[in-house]
């Protein structure tokens, strides 16, 4: 394994049909997948949001838009951390043998579905709770003095209006 990436120059309709190729034969299981994802990501087809668009690319084939299976970056940040540093161990590599192991691990560091529900739950949970806050009046913006109102409205300029 090298210690640095170079990316191909151009992308080509061939490599693309070679990695869609490669899933079309492939089983379909999650594993499968992520290897979309992260080959389309190695490839840096775009200046950016390369990781954003392959996996939205291997949802897509993976028809998690249909079922609502979706492929989930890990959701905690440790594991996320280690996730992309195994992703670019796996821009890296060239054999096989390596990148499945890379793969193996990238993907027991993803959510299952239960703690995905979880974290979920606990974001609509959040931002029902901020639903349920406002605004309330502790005590008049002047305080009660009316003198210093009338005061302070007389010291605005002509063209200003509270």
């Amino acid at each position: 394994m090298g210690d640095s990436y170079t990316l191909p120059e151009i992308v080509t309709e061939g490599i693309l049909q070679e990695m869609i190729d490669r899933f079309d034969t492939s089983e379909y299981t999650t594993k499968d997948g992520w290897r979309v994802f992260a080959d389309l990501a190695k490839m840096q087809p775009f200046q950016d949001g390369n990781k954003r668009t392959a996996l939205i690319a291997a949802n897509e084939a993976m028809g998690a838009f249909e079922t609502q299976d979706f492929l989930v970056l890990p959701l905690q940040p440790e594991s996320n951390t280690k996730f992309i540093g195994l992703l670019m161990r796996y821009y890296l590599t060239d054999d096989a043998t390596q990148q499945d192991r890379l793969l193996d691990e990238m993907v027991s560091l993803t959510p299952g579905t239960v703690e995905q529900e979880q974290v979920w739950q606990a974001e609509r949970d959040r931002l029902e709770s901020i639903k349920k806050l406002s605004t309330r009046r502790v005590k008049p913006f002047w305080g009660g003095n009316q003198e210093f109102r009338q005061r302070y409205l007389k010291n605005l300029p002509d063209d200003q209006d509270l």
